[in-house]
């Protein structure tokens, strides 16, 4: 569903009858809805009963259009035919006399919701301006060339394990060291920072996991397909499911089984990073929102997030190619928010090495697809060892269907661990 957003809440009534409207964005699915809301939009604050209204609209997919009119049909085969009309008889002919008079149900309703008085809209309580405390830690931020007097004492900077046959996993060496964790650019829960220090140095993939090497423990898993904007297919849609692509529809419980079986045969302490030591390999040294510059940095050569190829996503026909921008329906099918002033070359998530490295050796932090953690989703100032517990793991990262502001290095989203997720997958650390 596609939503203009407006910061009230609009009540009548009691509390399961309402609607909830919010400003200034426009988000792609409902899932950024809720995620948007559990983050605390604006302060406001839902009822268990609101929630629930919430997720029955959404599974209703009210509102579509926001509008219904049954009759303006003009073409064959449908001219000519009452379709309220027409709908109730096949209801009641092949549905065992299922029609209902939905017209009358609908007046019914408006009627009931009139008789309980007058709307009445809920401001919900301003927030307090948000304190932002200065801090600084030792030797950061620090430039690239930095990374390898930060790495001279140690022995080796790359490590290549099989974890199959023919079948190998690239880590690079991740310094010790330490920097400020989050920011107030960021939505409420990248706040207040924290002075985070990583005590020892870590290997992390230089790429997320892919399904060639996924499957090689897991075999029968398939990432399947990323979705095309349109109604008819002859595939099921762009291909998610190739070697060299990472891995997606991962949980955080897969992921850890993952990690747990390549433990045992290669006798390597392989694990997720926790959202720190992530962080921390992600800025590669910058206190800015990218490793590469703030949120207005052009991305193009640095990595895939949500872009000018996004339009691309709006396809016609029975062999779905993309549509022309002259096409009535272009902009209806061109509605996922995006940096339509940069141009990264890909549609959806890729393999290899498209893109630059961050000075730490790493590649696709930002974007492609976003990654598990194996943190708790708690509240800030972050803590290695929080006394708070959650029944969400946290996500870092964006994704190829994300936008710089939601891809930044502070970034955080919370899911349940049990959730495999379209555009989410993983890179693993190996701690000594």
């Amino acid at each position: 569903s596609y939503l203009n957003l407006h910061p009230y809440v609009h009540r009548q009534g009691g509390e399961g009858d309402m609607v909830v409207l919010y400003p200034y964005e426009y988000h792609p699915n409902t899932s950024e809805l809720v995620r948007l809301l559990k983050k605390g939009h604006y302060n406001v604050k839902l009822t268990d009963a609101e929630w629930r209204k919430i997720y029955n609209w959404i599974d209703y997919n009210a509102p579509d259009k926001g509008y219904f009119n049954a009759n303006v049909l003009t073409s064959f085969p449908y001219q000519g035919y009452d379709q309220i009309e027409r709908r109730q008889q096949l209801n009641d002919k092949y549905a065992c006399g299922a029609a209902v008079d939905w017209k009358k149900e609908i007046a019914d309703y408006a009627a009931q919701l009139k008789n309980k008085g007058e709307i009445k809209l809920v401001m919900p309580e301003v927030v307090a301006p948000v304190k932002e405390k200065v801090r600084k830690a030792k030797g950061w931020p620090f430039a690239a060339d930095k990374v390898k007097e930060m790495l001279a004492g140690e022995a080796e900077t790359v490590k290549v394990v099989e974890i199959a046959p023919g079948v190998r996993m690239t880590f690079v060496r991740i310094p010790a060291g330490e920097f400020v964790m989050g920011s107030y650019e960021g939505e409420p829960d990248t706040y207040p920072t924290a002075r985070v220090k990583i005590a020892k140095p870590f290997w992390m993939g230089e790429l997320e996991v892919t399904n060639q090497q996924y499957n090689a423990i897991f075999p029968q898993h398939d990432s399947r397909y990323v979705d095309q904007q349109w109604k008819d297919h002859v595939v099921p849609g762009y291909p998610a499911n190739l070697p060299e692509q990472p891995v997606i529809r991962v949980s955080y419980n897969d992921a850890m089984e993952y990690c747990r079986i390549l433990s045992r045969q290669t006798g390597l302490n392989i694990t997720l990073p926790t959202e720190a030591q992530w962080e921390w390999a992600c800025r590669g040294g910058s206190e800015e929102a990218f490793w590469f510059g703030n949120l207005n940095a052009d991305f193009g050569t640095k990595d895939n997030l949500a872009d000018a190829t996004t339009n691309k996503f709006a396809v016609a026909g029975v062999d779905p190619q993309p549509m022309s921008p002259k096409s009535s329906w272009y902009p209806y099918y061109t509605f996922l928010p995006k940096a339509e002033n940069v141009d990264d070359g890909s549609l959806i998530q890729v393999g290899g090495k498209k893109y630059e490295a961050n000075p730490f050796g790493l590649y696709c932090m930002h974007g492609n697809v976003a990654e598990w953690t194996r943190s708790d989703y708690v509240p800030y100032p972050y803590k290695e060892h929080p006394k708070a517990v959650s029944e969400y793991k946290v996500v870092r990262g964006g994704s190829y269907i994300d936008r710089p502001k939601y891809a930044a290095s502070y970034s955080r989203k919370g899911y349940y661990p049990y959730q495999c997720i379209f555009n989410v997958g993983f890179r693993v650390i190996i701690e000594d």
